[in-house]
């Protein structure tokens, strides 16, 4: 894995170059590159993650999150129950619409099977009878880089696709210096093509199984992918 300062030192080297001026635009173009791979890839298992220890409250149809909604509802993986030490099946989620729709005809108190989000807020059915405890994985965007320090969450789990914040940011250097349009068509042609590349591999890991109620929120999601822009930069002076 490389850090912060180190993709800085190599899309540096790559142009021969260490002034402070410049060295701050690819800093700025790194995480220009991870905010693009974030909305191009959307459901990029770039980190893993789990909440526990939470509990739902007898006769209280919801759970209230601190995650942004948006985040979480795109990201998410599974939501599983613990009942008597053994982890039950994942809960299957429902759209806010087929939740209400399904609810009118379902008042009781038992275990949950199904869920929604909205409002910042996971809704269960049927409602809770009791304390359940709450497993909830779901996936995480790789984060603003700040400290030299600092590693991107893709080149921790995901070496071989290091390459592509690299080349992004060697591309938003060369649009930065302006100097050489032949080099700028090229890297940005190199840094899309990663990007594409990336999504496809990962849009291969999704669940196929038709019950994997996760599928639904992936795909649905995917779907309003928007193509990537990049950046403009000002000249180097």
């Amino acid at each position: 894995m490389s850090t912060y300062q180190q993709i800085q030192n190599k899309a540096l080297n790559h142009f021969g170059a260490n002034d402070d001026e410049f060295r701050e635009e690819i800093k700025q173009a790194i995480n220009d590159v991870i905010a693009e791979i974030n909305s191009e890839v959307p459901f990029a298992q770039h980190l893993e993650t789990t909440l526990t220890s939470i509990y739902t409250t007898a006769g209280l149809s919801y759970l209230n999150i601190s995650q942004n909604i948006d985040n979480f509802i795109n990201h998410f993986a599974d939501i599983f129950f613990t009942v008597n030490d053994k982890v039950q099946p994942p809960l299957v989620y429902l759209t806010r619409k087929e939740f209400e729709n399904k609810r009118i005809n379902d008042s009781t108190q038992n275990q949950p099977m199904y869920f929604s989000l909205w409002d910042n807020r996971i809704y269960f059915l049927p409602t809770p009878d009791k304390a359940y405890l709450i497993t909830i994985n779901y996936y995480k965007y790789d984060s603003e880089l700040i400290n030299d320090l600092d590693e991107a969450t893709l080149s921790d789990h995901y070496t071989q696709w290091e390459r592509i914040i690299l080349t992004g940011a060697i591309a938003k250097g060369y649009q930065y210096l302006a100097t050489d349009a032949q080099m700028i068509n090229l890297k940005l042609a190199e840094y899309q093509n990663g990007i594409k590349r990336f999504r496809s591999w990962m849009r291969k890991r999704i669940p196929k199984s038709p019950d994997a109620s996760r599928v639904r929120c992936w795909k649905e999601f995917y779907n309003t992918i928007t193509p990537l822009v990049p950046r403009p930069f000002r000249r180097y002076n």
